[in-house]
């Protein structure tokens, strides 16, 4: 019974392991971006490096934060390219790839070559064919991923709108009707959306200088007319501002709609209508500080235009910002037609040197904003009747910021990939670790195991020094969203595993560690990527306060961490002991059931120890959890006005409590034994994802504010998993029965004997 159990699950895991390595080539093969990477470019001549650095510091404001322009251009670009890089070929066969910040000065300064770099990025051929887009080679019989240029989609430019149009409508309907599956999206059509929208945002950022263009280069020819294309090439955007009447948007579009009387009438209607469309498409780049230093929202320029056109006293200051951008935008024109088949630093300092400025004026309207605000809030404070009200405009003073203060240190995070060297270094520890393994015992095993410990511990200080770079960059706490929970569970759960190794020198900490860390990182890169959303955004409301960031939501976290690792250490308890017969059996040792399992001394000892790490982390996890989760409930008491509410959230957090507690009492009582705390740990684990990743997806609670579609099916792939696993325990139960019964019959046995 016992031998064939074991093959059994044997079968089981080695079936399990085919799957998913057959899933793994299904997704290499058939849903792996093409190779063409070819584009009709002749040759690329790159930017400049000191315009690079330049342009980087760029303040833009974007869903409510002001940030530098290379975060903008890398979550733009991850939202359409799935990377934070361009690679493409040019027709002189040279490859190359651009950083994302190169590629948005492409995009906005050099369009027509911008059009036919390779960045959409789409899921299945079938969303493109679909639309009347010829696939790439190769992907016509397959529903590969690839990436298509701006001109390849362009022939079906007014079917995708179209159907973009019909799917938001669709998409609404569904949010609307708390999710009535008629109106849910299919894939395809959540392909088809997604690409509508990115080509959308890419003609907002492509027709950024059109007013400045003029007819040469227009973000989109196609939509105007040719007698409007003649008259733009002379148009002045900002002296027909100063000449036209004071006058709404809504008065504008009544102004196009209206049929005009004669050609006097047509010829100023013409010139509103190309004045409406400069104002339309340079909307979506926000980086001019507005004037009014209450006002929250910056403008883009063609923001500026509208407001110049509906408030004349504003019409200087809006000329002001629209020559200055149109100088910028001339500057880097003529350096690109005085150097054709290259630039140089001489030839790119005044347009480096005009970015220089208009970077230090923004800072410098940023701060007096600061100022201007902090002391129309003291008037506002001294004013006040009641003490309430003075409390709450206190503390809204003390919040204030500069705007894009750290702007430099934010561009210096992201440009020196903290976290990409984070996951490089845990992936060359675990290299370096496993060589130690070909020679257990040697001194080069034990070379090789301080480096590889030497490795791990700069990928933690990576982890850490990110971690606390976005906490000074946010003047927050370490944690505000979910991104933020992988990276700090992450390094907890190393730090957590390298204590371990410190105190009992098993190797097991290290093996965790490495494990654990490039799993971690690797799953916070992805995250960022399937997002493609900025991960510094502000806080919502009911989250914005930085005593309970720093003390429940941290201390719940470091809770979560040590559950995760007592489930991996239950994992590898359980594997190690199931899997280690496995040699004997193939080489026809241990015939009999009853030496199946049977260990030598140091063998037991190492299986008791990693039992020992597991109830100990076990405890720390209840510890953290259960003051994590009363904090949580003083929070909810100061925020919502109760206690608690049994909230999908809360409830998550009180199973990970109450379950710490089965698994100390049934020890403590003498219920289960090694085996048993590994499966309860595992349990555990299923526990905290649970807590962690599934309630935000309930879409119910006052907690379901991290909603991450496609969490559902990850989630149950790995508790199928754990379940898999859990299962290894069985045989050892058995065995352990087996050899009750034998020293039992022993016994009787012997007393049975004669004296």
């Amino acid at each position: 019974m016992l031998r064939v159990t074991y093959f059994a699950i044997c079968a089981f895991l080695i079936t399990g392991l085919g799957i998913a390595l057959k899933s793994a080539m299904f997704l290499a093969r058939n849903a792996s971006n093409s190779k063409d990477i070819s584009t009709p470019i002749e040759t690329y001549v790159a930017w400049p490096g000191s315009i690079r650095e330049e342009f980087r510091q760029i303040l833009v404001q974007d869903n409510g934060r002001v940030k530098p322009a290379n975060t903008f251009a890398r979550f733009t670009l991850l939202q359409m390219n799935n990377s934070s890089k361009v690679k493409f070929e040019t027709a002189d066969g040279t490859k190359h790839k651009l950083d994302a910040d190169e590629w948005l000065m492409d995009v906005l300064f050099r369009s027509e070559l911008a059009k036919d770099l390779p960045i959409f990025n789409a899921d299945d051929t079938e969303a493109v064919s679909g639309l009347g887009v010829r696939p790439k080679p190769g992907n016509a019989d397959h529903h590969k991923r690839d990436r298509y240029s701006y001109n390849q989609l362009h022939v079906a430019r007014a079917k995708l709108a179209e159907e973009g149009k019909r799917l938001e409508e669709k998409s609404e309907n569904y949010r609307n009707s708390e999710k009535d599956p008629q109106y849910e999206l299919s894939r395809i059509e959540g392909i088809t959306l997604r690409l509508s929208r990115n080509v959308s945002l890419f003609e907002f950022l492509s027709g950024q200088f059109d007013y400045a263009r003029k007819a040469e280069g227009f973000g989109e020819k196609s939509i105007l007319p040719e007698d409007l294309q003649q008259l733009a090439s002379n148009f002045d955007v900002t002296g027909l501002m100063e000449r036209m009447p004071e006058m709404e948007l809504g008065q504008l579009v009544q102004n196009l709609n209206r049929p005009a009387q004669d050609n006097e009438e047509r010829t100023i209607q013409a010139a509103f209508q190309l004045y409406f469309y400069f104002a339309n498409t340079a909307r979506h780049f926000t980086i001019l500080p507005p004037e009014d230093t209450m006002r929250d929202k910056w403008y883009g320029a063609g923001d500026a235009l509208i407001t110049g056109m509906e408030n004349k006293a504003k019409r200087p200051w809006v000329k002001e910002q629209i020559d200055e951008l149109t100088k910028l935008y001339e500057s880097q024109r003529t350096m690109w037609s005085e150097s054709k088949t290259g630039t140089s630093e001489i030839t790119a300092k005044p347009v480096a040197t005009l970015l220089r400025s208009f970077v230090d004026k923004q800072h410098s309207i940023a701060a007096t904003r600061k100022q201007a605000r902090y002391g129309a809030l003291s008037e506002e404070i001294k004013a006040a009747g009641d003490a309430f009200e003075k409390e709450r405009l206190t503390t809204r003073q003390k919040g204030l910021k500069v705007e894009g203060a750290k702007a430099s240190q934010e561009v210096s995070l992201l440009t020196g990939g903290a976290f990409t060297k984070s996951l490089v270094y845990f992936i060359f520890g675990f290299v370096i670790l496993a060589v130690s393994w070909l020679v257990p015992g040697s001194k080069f095993a034990r070379f090789t195991t301080w480096i590889a410990t030497a490795l791990l511990v700069f990928a933690l200080f990576y982890n850490v020094f990110g971690i606390t770079m976005r906490s000074i960059i946010r003047s927050r706490p370490p944690i505000t969203n979910l991104y933020d929970t992988i990276i700090f569970i992450t390094g907890v759960v190393v730090f957590l595993a390298l204590m371990i190794e410190w105190f009992t020198r098993r190797g097991i900490g290290l093996l965790l560690a490495a494990l654990c860390g490039a799993g971690g990182m690797f799953l916070s890169i992805r995250y960022e990527v399937k997002e493609a959303s900025d991960t510094m955004d502000p806080l919502q409301a009911v989250l914005d306060t930085n005593l309970w960031l720093a003390t429940h939501v941290t201390t719940i976290n470091i809770g979560y961490a040590a559950g995760m690792l007592a489930a991996f250490l239950g994992t590898y308890y359980l594997l190690y002991r199931f899997l280690r017969p496995l040699g004997g059996i193939l080489k026809r040792k241990n015939q009999h059931n009853s030496d199946l399992f049977l260990e030598d001394k140091n063998s037991r000892d190492y299986a008791k120890t990693i039992a020992k790490m597991t109830y100990g982390i076990v405890c720390f996890c209840l510890f953290f959890s259960l003051i994590g989760t009363v904090l949580g409930g003083i929070w909810a008491n100061y925020s919502w006005g109760r206690f608690w509410g049994w909230d999908p959230k809360e409830n998550g957090a009180l199973m990970i409590c109450l379950w710490t507690l089965v698994i100390l009492h049934m020890r403590l009582g003498g219920y289960v034994k090694d085996i048993g705390i590994a499966i309860l740990s595992i349990i555990l684990g299923i526990i905290v994802t649970f807590s962690w990743w599934g309630v935000n997806n309930l879409g119910v609670g006052l907690h379901s504010y991290g909603f991450t579609e496609g969490v559902w099916p990850a989630l149950f792939v790995s508790w199928a998993e754990a379940g898999l696993i859990m299962f290894c325990g069985l045989p050892l139960w058995l065995h352990g029965k087996l050899k009750q019964q034998h020293r039992t019959a022993t016994r009787l046995k012997q007393q049975a004997s004669p004296a």
